[in-house]
């Protein structure tokens, strides 16, 4: 599954697909949140694993983002 998300990452159509359909009127709001709250877990300093550690600290930030927009994409 992590590879499915890296690979999605590199895409520009996917950034083009997030983009249309979180302004697309049939999607839901509570599914539109769910990237935003990605993003708010990503800036904020509260982390199931501290940022002190020093590799895995960012790893759970960035698994946290690609996930949320993996199920964003999912359940869109």
């Amino acid at each position: 599954m992590l590879r499915l998300v890296f690979m999605l990452m590199r895409f520009p159509s996917v950034v083009r697909l997030v983009t249309r359909l979180m302004m697309d009127r049939r999607v839901p709001l509570w599914l539109k949140l769910i990237i935003p709250a990605g993003v708010v877990y990503f800036v904020l300093r509260i982390d199931f694993i501290p940022d002190i550690i020093p590799v895995f600290g960012r790893i759970d930030d960035v698994l946290v983002l690609a996930g949320s927009v993996l199920a964003f994409l999912v359940l869109a």
